[in-house]
């Protein structure tokens, strides 16, 4: 009975001396996967270089890629010059009204006020006249 179970003890032991293989560097058959990323800009300026290889590990805040500068740099000098227009336009407004533009205004004021008075002083006789009879 025992030599009938022999071969069971002889398998645990040939597994045993084939695994206690000393070489260097054990090898694994497979693939690894990775996790791919697909950028996308919405700007169409040509790029002047790729500052990254293929298959090269990046970190968050990495530049990429350095892209042509030519319009962007045109871009802000375009809105610079309007910001630095609509701050004197809004200097302008907040300072007030010149005093020529003023001098102008109060007169307009008066002779329109001189106007009304004028106007209400003759109300009465335009009444009278209105309401007479007049000849036929």
């Amino acid at each position: 009975m025992f030599s009938r179970y022999n071969h069971l003890l002889l398998f645990p032991l040939l597994s045993a001396l084939i695994s206690c293989d000393n070489t260097p560097g054990v090898l694994f058959s497979g693939y690894a996967q990775g996790e791919f990323i697909y950028l996308s800009h919405e700007a169409t300026e040509k790029i002047d270089a790729i500052l990254v290889k293929k298959d090269q590990s990046v970190r968050k805040g990495q530049a990429l890629v350095r892209m042509e500068s030519f319009n962007t740099e045109n871009a802000v000098r375009i809105e610079e010059k309007n910001y630095r227009a609509e701050a004197a336009s809004l200097k302008d407004l907040t300072s007030g009204e010149r005093r020529e533009e003023l001098d102008v205004i109060r007169s307009q004021l008066t002779r329109a006020r001189i106007a009304a008075e004028l106007a209400k002083r003759q109300l009465p006789s335009i009444w009278i006249h209105a309401t007479s009879p007049q000849p036929c």
